[in-house]
């Protein structure tokens, strides 16, 4: 029996995290493994954001840096803490500071990235981007794409974000989710 866990953006309820993650967890449970959820970002403050259940501009700002920028630290420590008890930690869509990553390497035994939007600087990207626009990349935690080598397992979810991650980290084990 296995135990894993799953770092994801959104509630496993909520689109990607429901179709790439939570899909999946009932065949685990039926194979005897066991796993853990982390969401960084609850459901109601997600909801806030796309409209379900609108907040006040000033709330929704207030709560969005709140876990955005302050919960997720927390939440990744405690992840980084407990990083030994599961067999694989698969991370989606959340990026870590690189520092970071790197100590989450050393403490767990495996670790995956899956992710089906880009979230990394590229080049491209930064290119003729202005200062406010390279600070609000930073600043939404879009990270350098070498990262991606600390990683076990990559999976991408288009053949761009494919490219991407086999140019960052072309000895990693880098599966697509996607038949091309």
């Amino acid at each position: 029996m296995k135990h894993y866990c799953f770092f994801i953006k959104h509630d496993i309820a909520w689109g990607s995290s429901k179709e790439r993650i939570g899909n999946y967890l009932p065949s685990l449970t039926a194979q005897g493994h066991r796993y853990t959820v982390i969401s960084l970002i609850p459901t109601r403050l997600s909801h806030s954001w796309i409209g379900g259940n609108p907040l006040p501009w000033g709330l929704r700002s207030v709560a969005s840096f709140f876990h955005g920028h302050l919960l997720r630290y927390v939440k990744m420590l405690w992840l980084i803490r407990h990083a030994k008890q599961f067999d694989a930690i698969v991370i989606q869509k959340v990026t870590f500071p690189k520092l970071w990553l790197a100590w989450l390497k050393a403490k767990s035994r495996k670790l995956v990235f899956d992710f089906d939007d880009l979230c990394f600087r590229t080049p491209d990207l930064e290119k003729n981007a202005s200062p406010m626009e390279h600070l609000r990349l930073r600043w939404n935690f879009f990270q350098d794409p070498r990262t991606l080598v600390y990683f076990d397992h990559i999976l991408a979810g288009n053949k761009y974000l494919l490219q991407l991650a086999t140019a960052a980290a072309p000895t990693n084990a880098i599966l697509s989710t996607q038949e091309f």
